[in-house]
């Protein structure tokens, strides 16, 4: 990777890891997802570029997402209010939240922050990695030091 395509993968990483405290730098869930599996690639590719499996054992502890996980994520956050809350009162307010339950398959607001925390960590420790090459078998040597104790 060049270093036009590693700043990319740094200002991406960074924006998806912050996404829990500025769900208004990103458009949509799906942009969101787009961004997310963007930055994957672009890992899986700077593990083969640099022979380490070190970014690989990173994304194999991403959480996973649904598309309408996050949007209603993004509707709780901006407070966005839905016809039937405005129009209906207190019965369809009800329904309306079984409904996103059922949708989101019972994922609430904090279990998607606390996804979305720990991608923040993951990508902050990719980003300290990619910036400071090599630094992945340091990594790599204290765990397994770590193991054979």
């Amino acid at each position: 990777m060049d270093a036009k395509e590693l700043k990319v993968l740094i200002y991406s990483l960074d924006l998806v890891g912050n996404f829990s405290d500025r769900v208004d730098s990103i458009n949509s869930s799906e942009e969101f997802l787009k961004i997310h599996n963007r930055n994957i690639d672009s890992l899986v590719k700077l593990s083969k570029e640099r022979f380490t499996d070190y970014f690989i054992m990173k994304i194999k502890e991403y959480p996973s997402f649904t598309e309408d996980e996050l949007m209603e994520y993004i509707r709780q956050k901006t407070k966005d209010k839905s016809l039937f809350s405005v129009m209906g009162g207190h019965l369809f307010s009800l329904i309306e939240i079984l409904y996103r339950t059922a949708k989101t398959r019972g994922n609430n607001l904090g279990n998607t922050k606390a996804k979305l925390r720990d991608i923040k960590r993951i990508n902050d420790s990719l980003i300290y990695v990619i910036q400071n090459p090599g630094f992945e078998e340091l990594i790599k040597n204290k765990n397994n030091a770590q193991q054979t104790v």
